[in-house]
């Protein structure tokens, strides 16, 4: 009832704010990513060819945290961490044709920054795109 036509509740699944709230939400992500990886195990493997660009070196990539306040081990560039918290928060949603305030505690990251150490070695200038996925 996207419309409110027939002024049915949708629940919280309707809104992102709320949606991880409803147990049906992560049985039907579980579906969508069964569904995904049914078909990408029917592809090949990336080659180094695939992922290769000529005159385009790719070093090493890091991340770095930058939490507030300062964490001693934070500053550790030697370590990858993703450093979390858990906050109260206050959701404001629109549901059923009204706007309430849900309060919720949720588990926030401390701000971290991507570094990519890329070489342009040939004549032209490149544009690249880089697609990072946590798991």
């Amino acid at each position: 009832d996207p419309d409110g036509r027939y002024k049915i509740d949708m629940g919280p699944m309707s809104d992102t704010k709320t949606a991880a709230r409803d147990p049906a939400f992560y049985r039907w992500h579980k579906f969508v990513d069964s569904i995904f990886e049914a078909f990408r195990g029917h592809l090949p493997a990336y080659t180094q060819k695939d992922l290769a660009i000529e005159g385009i070196e790719v070093g090493p990539i890091s991340a770095f945290c930058e939490p507030d306040p300062p964490l001693k081990s934070c500053q550790d560039d030697s370590v990858n961490r993703l450093y979390t918290r858990m906050i109260e928060k206050e959701i404001i949603t629109s549901m059923d044709q009204e706007e309430r305030v849900i309060s919720q505690t949720v588990m926030q990251y401390f701000p971290f920054t991507y570094r990519f150490k890329v070489d342009n070695t040939g004549e032209e200038e490149a544009t690249l795109v880089f697609r990072v996925f946590l798991a």
